[in-house]
């Protein structure tokens, strides 16, 4: 018979609620309704920049700009590293936008940057990397996004800046406005269908474009009545994606104060939460949710965010798709792997320890995936078709939901459990049980995919006794595409 081997993670509060977790794969809703765990897309190294991590990479006029530590560089196509200048600071967030290309017909030629200290411009024609100074330029901006030929700046107060029109190096002082409908703090700024989103500590304010210019006023006033109750723990989890705003979010309640209420999508429209209770609970107990990143990407039919929370050593990923989540991570301690010129030499025995994932940010660069590493400045492709991580293997593991008697929860025999999918890989799956409901494990014992081009091998486990609330736990390790399509087992009572 089937059994309910497959699925996304929702453990959280406690084991005996829930067990499941899915960790380096993805559940993927096939045409009949069931589902498959697919392997999370590995990454090849296609660019190294220097020992201090990526802190920031963006697309801009078919070139990718990159932050590492306080430099910036430019790739083209083919990854070759330019060098063009230097910002103030070494570590942190940083933040991109730019205002098109006058050679498309309008635009400002410039790329801005962010770091909690200054605004920066570069001029993609001049080359000209310069630091926004003055008395009308607000200080220590944290955010920066662009609408309308506009960029707009921000810095933890409830006012946001607004530049002059395809001209990032002048602010004139008098085109601001104040998010003033709640008393909270502007955490960022985000354009979406033309609407500008005002995401605050615990509130969220809708702007639009009023053609005012900004040798007078503000191009921008909010529309009547547009607070919606929802605000953000973290800005730089704000992110746009499958037409909506996706962020950490806290909810405002009567007396001004911003608990946490989960993940969810925001529209014009309206908010959703996202994540299911479990989820919600996992992040509520991490010591500090508030560092935290996300970003979003469309590949193959899904949508993913992928939320990374640096201190707590962990990502968790929304599929859009499937409306299901699962975890990422990267098995390497940065404290015990060596670096020579960006390659990783990996320690075998850490492949035990769960990680965050190695990536920092992202960006879509000449229709590939290319994140930045947290660890190191190395910048990859991230591809389905990539099974490890620049050499470094992808541990994709798999705890399934408990197995007991239906009616009476009383023992089973389990005499054999099968699994399908990718076959003739020449790996080796690895399985091991809890008999008390995921909190004990047993050894692991191997079972082979199938020697390569034997494709009619099937995962077989036999003999594999009583219990009255058996976890199986699933590990694959091998450097080939990581596939389980489907899931039985023979019990008796």
């Amino acid at each position: 018979m089937k059994i309910p081997f497959l699925g996304p993670t929702y453990n959280g509060r406690s084991r005996s609620i829930d067990t499941s977790r899915c960790i380096n794969f993805f559940p993927e809703l096939n045409t009949d309704g069931s589902l498959s765990l697919i392997g999370t897309p590995g990454v090849n190294s296609v660019a190294y920049l220097g020992n201090p991590s990526i802190r920031g990479i963006y697309t801009f006029n078919n070139m990718l700009y990159c932050i590492c530590g306080n430099m910036l560089y430019s790739l083209d196509v083919n990854y070759n590293v330019s060098y063009i200048g230097q910002i103030s600071t070494n570590f942190g967030s940083v933040m991109f936008a730019d205002n098109g290309v006058s050679k498309n017909g309008v635009g400002g030629n410039q790329l801005a940057i962010v770091d909690g200290l200054h605004l920066y411009i570069y001029n993609i024609f001049t080359n000209v990397l310069s630091t926004v100074y003055g008395s009308t330029f607000p200080s220590k901006p944290f955010t920066v996004s662009y609408m309308d030929g506009y960029f707009i700046t921000s810095n933890n107060t409830m006012r946001f800046d607004v530049s002059n029109a395809y001209d990032g190096t002048t602010f004139t002082g008098l085109a601001y406005a104040s998010a003033i409908g709640v008393s909270d703090t502007i955490q960022t700024t985000l354009n979406s269908h033309q609407v500008l989103f005002v995401v605050k500590q615990y509130s969220t304010e809708l702007f639009y474009n009023t053609g005012t210019a900004t040798t007078v006023g503000c191009p921008f006033a909010r529309y009547p009545n547009a607070v919606m109750d929802y605000g953000t723990l973290s800005r730089n989890t704000v992110v746009r994606g499958d037409g909506s705003i996706f962020m950490l979010a806290t909810q405002r309640t009567n007396n001004d104060t911003a608990p946490f209420i989960g993940i969810v999508e925001m529209t014009q429209g309206g908010v959703a939460v996202i994540s299911p209770p479990a989820i919600n609970y996992k992040i509520s107990r991490l010591s500090t949710p508030t560092d935290s990143f996300a970003y979003c990407y469309a590949d193959e039919g899904h949508i993913f965010y992928v939320l990374t929370f640096n201190t707590d050593n962990i990502t968790l990923v929304y599929d859009s798709h499937s409306k299901m989540w699962h975890e990422r991570s990267t098995y390497t301690n940065i404290n015990e792997s060596t670096f020579n010129n960006g390659v990783v030499s990996f320690n075998q025995t850490l492949q035990t320890s769960c990680n965050r994932h190695l990536s920092n940010c992202y960006s879509n660069f000449n229709n590939k995936h290319i994140v930045g590493d947290y660890r190191v400045g190395n910048i990859y492709e991230m591809s389905s078709t990539n099974y490890d991580d620049a050499g470094e293997p992808i541990v994709s593991i798999r705890i399934a939901e408990p197995i007991y008697e239906p009616d009476e929860m009383g023992n089973v025999f389990i005499s054999k459990l099968i699994l399908d999918g990718e076959r003739g890989t020449n790996d080796l799956a690895y399985l091991s049980w809890s008999n008390d409901g995921g909190y004990t494990w047993s050894n692991e014992y191997p079972c082979t995919t199938g020697a390569t081009g034997s494709y009619n091998n099937r995962m077989i486990w036999r003999r594999l006794g009583y219990s009255r609330n058996k976890v199986f736990k699933l590990r694959l390790a091998g450097s080939s595409r990581k596939i389980i399509t489907n899931s039985f087992s023979e019990l008796s009572a």
